[in-house]
C-alpha cells in the first residue's frame, strides 16, 4: 500500500495499555479483528497505518533496521542498544508513562558499602583475597559497563541475567546486580538496596521513529503529538514560545517583516477583543474597574487615572527587568484604533445571552492576540510586561500569574466603588487561561 506507515507497540502489560491510551487521547482509535492474542491492529479511518504488537526490545531493533517506521519503547532499551542502531532512531517525544530507574543494587548486609567508590574498594578485595573479580548480574551490559567505567570501577565482570536478576546474589551467580526498578519494592523484598549514587539512568516510554523515513513520517508524527497532553496542558505553560519569526531581542527597531507583521496582527486581534468586550455591555475590563474606583475617590477623570496606572505599571517593570520595545508603543496605538473600529461598526447585542456570548468571544480573542504579539518578542504592553516579569520572578504558570493580577485589580477596583459586571468576571478569571492558550497554539502551530 502506498504511504504505508508501520507502528510497533509493546505487546503486553501496562506499557501496552498506556501506549494504546496515548493513541486514543490523540483521537486515534485502535481496532483489531482478532482476539487478545492477535498481534496486528489498525487505526480507525486511517487504512494506511498498520499496528504490530511486539516485545519492547524488538521494537528498537526493527526501528533500527527500518522494518518499523514508528514505535513506542523504553529509553533504557534504546540507550542499551548498539551505537550504530541508536544513530538510526530519533526520539519524537518522551511520554508520561513507563517511568523507571536503572540502578546498582547490593545485598542489605553489605553495611560498609554505601557508594560506588566503596564498591571499587570491595572489588579490589575480591581480586586480592579471592583471586576473582566482582560479579555484576545485569540485563543491561552496555549501560552498566559505561556507568561503572565512568565511576572508576574496573575490577568486575558482567554476568548476563536470563530471568529474575534480583535472585542472582542469593543463588551464588553474582555479588551485586543492576536492574530496572519502578518503585524499589521488588529489590527490598529480595533484601537488596540501591547505592546512594547508584542511579544509572532514569527511563520512560518514548515515541520513536526511524530517521531514514523522517520526511515521510513528519506529517503523521506532528498530528500525533498535536493533541497529546492537550487536556489543560496549556495552563502549565511558563515561557513565551520562540518561533522562526520571533525577534532575537526585544529592543529591536529594525525587525524582519514577518516579525512586524505578526506583532501588528496580534495587537489587532487584542484590540478587537477589547473592543468587543466594550460593545458587549457585559462589564468593563478589570483595569477599567480599578481606574473607575480610584477616580471616584480622588476626583480625577477615568482617562487620567488610566494613564497614571499605565505609568505606574511601567515603573514596576524596572525591578522586574522588563524592557520597552516597538511593541510597547504600537500596543497603545493599534489597540486604541481597533477599539474605535469596534465601537463604530460592531452592533450592540440585543439580549443578555448575546452579551455573554460576545464577552466570551472577546476574552478568547484578546488571549489569542496576546499570544501572537508576545511571541514576536518586540516589547509587551504595560500589563503583559508586568505579567511576564512576575512570572519570571515566581516561576508560576503564565495563566496563574495573569489570573492573579486581573482578579486582584478587579477586587481593588470593586472595593473602591468601581462597577463589576459579568463581563468583568469573565475577563478576570478567563484572560489568564486565554493568553496561555494563545501562546500554546502559536507554539504548536509554528514549531510543528
Amino acid at each position: 500500500m502506498k504511504n504505508l506507515i508501520t507502528i510497533g507497540l509493546p505487546s503486553k502489560g501496562r506499557l501496552k495499555e498506556n501506549s494504546v491510551s496515548f493513541f486514543e487521547k490523540n483521537n486515534l482509535k485502535l481496532t483489531s479483528n482478532g482476539g487478545e492474542r492477535n498481534y496486528f491492529a489498525q487505526i480507525e479511518n486511517l487504512p494506511n497505518i498498520k499496528i504490530i504488537y511486539l516485545h519492547a526490545k524488538e521494537i528498537i531493533q526493527r526501528l533500527g533496521d527500518g522494518t518499523l517506521d514508528v514505535g513506542i519503547s523504553g529509553l533504557d532499551l534504546l540507550n542499551e542498544s548498539p551505537i550504530n542502531l541508536q544513530k538510526k532512531i530519533e526520539i519524537k517525544k518522551k511520554l508520561d508513562f513507563g517511568t523507571a530507574s536503572l540502578v546498582i543494587a547490593i545485598p542489605d548486609d553489605w553495611i560498609d558499602v554505601q557508594t560506588v567508590a566503596d564498591l571499587e574498594e570491595v572489588s579490589f578485595d575480591f581480586r586480592d583475597k579471592k583471586n576473582t573479580r566482582l560479579r555484576v548480574a545485569t540485563k543491561y551490559p552496555n549501560l552498566t559497563n559505561n556507568f561503572l567505567v565512568s565511576k572508576g570501577v574496573t575490577q568486575y565482570k558482567l554476568v548476563s541475567s536470563l530471568g529474575a536478576t534480583e535472585t542472582y546474589p542469593f543463588i551464588g551467580s553474582s555479588e551485586i546486580i543492576t536492574d530496572i526498578s519502578s518503585t524499589g519494592k521488588t529489590l527490598q523484598d529480595n533484601n537488596l538496596r540501591v547505592l546512594k549514587d547508584g542511579l544509572i539512568l532514569k527511563s520512560q516510554a518514548c515515541l520513536l521513529f526511524s530517521k531514514k523515513k523522517s520526511t515521510k513520517l513528519q506529517p503523521f508524527l506532528n498530528s500525533l503529538t498535536w493533541l497529546e497532553g492537550w487536556n489543560c496542558m496549556f495552563l502549565s505553560i511558563k515561557k513565551i514560545p520562540k518561533t522562526y519569526w520571533s525577534s532575537s531581542k526585544t529592543f529591536n527597531f529594525k525587525p524582519r517583516f514577518s516579525t512586524l507583521f505578526f506583532l501588528c496582527f496580534g495587537l489587532s486581534l487584542f484590540g478587537l477583543g477589547e473592543g468587543l468586550l466594550i460593545v458587549s455591555f457585559a462589564g468593563a475590563s478589570p483595569w477599567s474597574v480599578l481606574a473607575q474606583g480610584i477616580s471616584l475617590n480622588v476626583g480625577f477623570s477615568v482617562g487620567i487615572i488610566t494613564i497614571l496606572i499605565s505609568v505606574g505599571v511601567l515603573i514596576l517593570w524596572i525591578p522586574l527587568n522588563q524592557r520597552l520595545g516597538i511593541g510597547t508603543i504600537l500596543n497603545a496605538l493599534i489597540i486604541g484604533l481597533m477599539i474605535d473600529v469596534c465601537i463604530k461598526y460592531v452592533p450592540i447585542p440585543e439580549n443578555y445571552v448575546s452579551q455573554l456570548l460576545l464577552a466570551i468571544v472577546a476574552v478568547l480573542t484578546v488571549g489569542l492576540g496576546g499570544g501572537i504579539y508576545l511571541v514576536a518578542n518586540l516589547g509587551a504592553g504595560p500589563r503583559d510586561g508586568l505579567m511576564i516579569g512576575l512570572q519570571q520572578k515566581t516561576n508560576l504558570p503564565i495563566a496563574a500569574v495573569r489570573a492573579f493580577l486581573e482578579i486582584t485589580v478587579m477586587s481593588i477596583g470593586w472595593y473602591l466603588g468601581g462597577t463589576v459586571g459579568v463581563g468583568t468576571l469573565l475577563f478576570a478569571f478567563g484572560i489568564g487561561p486565554a493568553v496561555a492558550l494563545g501562546l500554546f497554539l502559536v507554539g504548536k502551530i509554528f514549531n510543528s
